[in-house]
């Protein structure tokens, strides 16, 4: 037991009194604060900017994306996943080093199995958050479902809330790193990436502007175009091109033939997708396109079969394969460097197709 002497000077002990009571009324804020935040709870903050409160330490989490479950493999905390979205056990990559057979599909992001996902009691739920601009997030009820179970939901998103950025890539690993308390393997793994790009861009940015081409890149319709609005703006333009669509507000608009013939783009990539509705060689015999000098030059690609370009990793390879292929000329070997990466992160070479 602790007695306060007051002293017998009326003025000494009032600034005592007055002390103890600023002491007490300190004590008190600390323990407020600490039953607002229990022990073994933290507090993070995803993509979309929001504060979400989870377990100090993860040990049961579903991840909807297949971006975030590659994370967790990099970052080696794969154990640590419970449940998987249906796409990431068709990713190109993923089933190669890892054991997806033996984790629960719980559905895809944008149409998930709830029930599937509560009854695993995750610690977390990971997936995107598009604000309905590309129509593969998760709609706000299914998150809203989940909260009300207990179960936090984290968002991944790129040029959603912010224009398109190339540098969103580093963010996101930096936030799985402070997601997963490794931020000193987020910085490694951003150094190296950062370095390939630093190595794209030092050869593209020697290109005269009035040499640079023209690109249209189109996504799971011939004319769904790549607008300003989205990450393939921001590869477009790095990798030296002038991207078509690079007026158009929206992600990836659809568009008039027209519009396409009038741009008149040196290069027509196509994404690769098995959900894509038309082929290269679509493109090549249609009619309407015969005057534009991608058609005429042969000159219509598609992508590697690298799975979707959101995965900061895989961003670089598509980065370096679009300046190759704009440009091929450039002394960027893309097989040796993709095989170098792929080797580096994955352990296995770059997959053929």
């Amino acid at each position: 037991m602790v007695v306060l002497v007051i002293p017998m000077n009326p003025r000494v002990g009032i600034a005592v009194a007055v002390l103890l009571a600023l002491l007490l009324g300190a004590v008190s804020l600390v323990l407020i604060k600490s039953s607002e935040q229990p022990a073994g709870e933290r507090i993070v903050t995803d993509m979309a900017g929001k504060e979400i409160k989870i377990p100090a330490k993860l040990e049961r989490v579903v991840t909807l994306n297949s971006e975030a479950l590659e994370m967790f493999y990099l970052f080696g905390e794969a154990e640590k996943v419970v449940g998987v979205g249906s796409w990431s056990k068709l990713d190109p990559i993923l089933p190669k080093i890892m054991k997806l057979e033996n984790l629960p599909d719980v559905g895809t992001a944008s149409n998930p199995n709830v029930e599937a996902i509560v009854s695993l009691k995750p610690d977390l739920v990971i997936t995107y958050y598009a604000a309905g601009r590309y129509g593969y997030e998760t709609p706000k009820e299914i998150v809203d479902k989940l909260e009300q179970a207990g179960i936090p939901v984290f968002g991944i998103i790129l040029a959603v809330t912010k224009p398109a950025d190339f540098n969103q890539y580093y963010e996101m690993v930096d936030n799985f790193g402070k997601l997963l308390g490794k931020e000193k393997r987020a910085k490694e793994i951003n150094d190296y990436l950062r370095g390939i790009r630093d190595r794209v861009v030092r050869e593209t940015s020697k290109i005269p502007e009035e040499n640079r081409i023209k690109v249209v890149y189109s996504w799971g319709d011939m004319t769904r175009i790549a607008g300003n609005a989205t990450t393939m703006h921001a590869f477009i333009q790095l990798a030296g091109g002038i991207n078509i669509g690079g007026e158009l507000p929206q992600p990836y608009p659809t568009v008039d033939a027209e519009f396409i013939v009038s741009k008149n783009p040196n290069v027509w990539v196509c994404w690769h997708s098995k959900t894509r509705k038309y082929s290269v060689s679509d493109i090549l015999k249609d009619p309407r396109f015969q005057s534009v000098s991608a058609v005429r030059d042969n000159r219509v690609y598609e992508e590697p079969e690298l799975g979707s370009n959101w995965h900061p990793v895989r961003a670089h390879l598509f980065l370096l394969w679009h300046a190759k292929t704009y440009y091929p000329s450039l002394p960027l070997d893309f097989q040796k460097i993709a095989n170098e990466v792929c080797q580096r992160f994955y352990g296995i070479p770059l997959p053929s197709g």
